[in-house]
């Protein structure tokens, strides 16, 4: 019984001291942001008078792009039109090329490197439209950012100064001028109808001077036959290259703010497994763990720093492959403006679209018109070509399988995309009710966490709650959009659906 007591005393007591750990972390003043009290990352220092604090901080909050010259020790931080260039030991700044004098200079706190610089807190922060109050009683500074603070998803936002912007029909007409394809059919149309107005011109000839059935005039005509049908599948090919270039483009897009969402909670659990490693340290001096549970916290860092250098390295290879559908420079960052959302449409008639799709599907065009071609050799066969009747039939019926195969994948791909469609728009209601938990747990331990009930730790848990809530709908929004396409261009799923399905089994 006493063991039990003993037991229940020194479990007390080391909760009590790592609360106490994770408030010092905040340290004093304390913290609130948006109205939710949180904490300092860095413990913030006042220089005669004046709070200076952590960089990174504060362009965090801010949303502020701030990018270092190591040489000259200088930081600039950039948003919209408004630049601001700090020196580290100088309090002359500059606002727009124009100097200014800091009310202190910008300075290391603990290492020699962008991170550790500490900045005027008022000074930088409402030079990018910040508020900051002071409540006595509570010893908390107070920000005020005009964010909504449960709203924590960060992406598809400019990360360097010369970023190019664009919104997305802007991205698309870039794709279109970019892809060669395009190029190569449009100066093609000119050369086919040269070839299509000679050719007359000669049927015309051969009717004057031949024989109409003779294999010169014959051939001619099969040649006018085969021409006439390329030019019936120009439009089919410019749709299918035009489609596919938007479908490419929205893949691209998803992958790459999908691998940001991933980066972005990636990011909030180091911060988690940060403060983990230092309770861990805390709990191996009051002799509470081994030795080896702390190693296997920083082994877990550690990995998880890999982790975000490969999922950046990912992004960046994205962003490059992006820069290229867009001919556009690969080595600069490109932000699309868009936000995708599950839209609550309307039931379609399945029997109706699987229909509709086979009478306006590009590739059955194309396929119908390899049969046609196939069938007028057959019906047009006599005893002076080079090939036997019997080769012409077997394309035919080669011909007539490939279009029953591609109508049968066209439907196989439908179905695939209509019931996935169908799974995102019921989950939608379900993640959404996970959101407002999400918000409605931070909420509650922001309070507690305020009233020294809970520890840093739970409150930065429940911020990647609030995350990877917000990351599942928008995903489920990304997924959405590119399978709606999809849905509408069913042509372009072909072969995915199937992949799809043996991956799965």
């Amino acid at each position: 019984m006493r063991f039990k007591r003993a037991t229940a005393v020194i479990t007390a007591l080391l909760l009590g001291v790592c609360c106490t750990y994770a408030r010092a972390a905040a340290a004093a003043p304390n913290l609130s942001v948006d109205g939710f009290f949180t904490a300092f990352r860095t413990k913030p220092q006042s220089v005669n008078g004046v709070t200076m604090m952590a960089m990174r901080e504060i362009a965090d909050y801010a949303n502020v792009i701030v990018s270092w010259a190591d040489i000259t020790q200088t930081a600039t931080l950039t948003k919209g039109q408004m630049e601001l260039v700090l020196t580290v030991g100088a309090k002359r700044a500059y606002l727009n090329k124009e100097p200014v004098d800091l009310p202190a200079a910008p300075m290391y706190n603990n290492g020699q490197v962008m991170a550790d610089i500490l900045v005027p807190m008022r000074f930088v922060a409402e030079t990018f439209g910040v508020s900051v109050g002071w409540e006595e009683k509570a010893n908390t500074i107070i920000l005020t950012t005009g964010k909504d603070p449960m709203k924590i998803m960060d992406i598809n936002q400019p990360a360097t100064p010369n970023a190019i912007v664009m919104d997305y029909d802007e991205a698309l007409s870039s794709a279109y001028d970019a892809n060669s394809s395009l190029l190569n059919l449009k100066e093609s149309i000119d050369v086919i109808n040269e070839k299509h107005s000679d050719l007359l011109d000669t049927i015309n000839i051969l009717g004057y001077v031949a024989d109409l059935n003779s294999q010169q005039f014959t051939d001619a005509l099969r040649a006018l036959r085969q021409l006439e049908n390329t030019m019936e599948n120009i439009p089919y090919n410019e749709q299918m290259v035009r489609e596919s270039t938007e479908y490419m483009l929205r893949n691209t897009l998803s992958s790459i703010a999908t691998d940001e969402m991933d980066l972005q909670i990636l990011k909030e659990n180091i911060n988690l497994q940060t403060t983990n490693v230092k309770n861990t340290q805390l709990k191996l001096e009051l002799g509470m763990v081994s030795s080896s549970t702390l190693k296997t916290a920083e082994q877990e860092l550690e990995q998880s720093k890999v982790n975000q250098e490969i999922l950046e390295l990912k992004i960046a290879d994205e962003r490059s492959s992006l820069g290229q559908i867009l001919l556009m420079p690969m080595d600069r960052e490109i932000i699309i403006n868009f936000t995708p959302s599950v839209e609550t449409l309307p039931q379609p008639n399945l029997s109706a679209l699987i229909a509709d799709s086979a009478n306006t599907d590009p590739t059955l065009k194309l396929k119908e018109t390899a049969l046609k071609e196939a069938q007028y050799a057959v019906d047009t066969y006599n005893d002076t070509m080079t090939e036997s009747k019997l080769e012409k039939e077997n394309n035919l019926i080669r011909a007539s399988r490939d279009y029953d195969d591609a109508k049968r994948n066209l439907e196989a791909a439908i179905r695939a995309a209509y019931n996935k469609i169908n799974q995102i728009q019921q989950n939608q209601k379900s993640l959404e009710i996970n959101l407002e938990k999400a918000k409605d747990t931070y909420k509650t331990l922001s309070a507690n966490y305020q009233a020294g009930l809970v520890a840093l730790y739970d409150l930065d848990a429940g911020r990647v709650a609030i995350l990877k809530a917000e990351t599942d709908i928008a995903k489920n929004a990304y997924t959405f959009w590119t399978l709606s396409f999809g849905l509408a261009h069913p042509y372009l799923m072909v072969g995915s659906s199937s992949s799809s399905a043996a991956s799965d089994s």
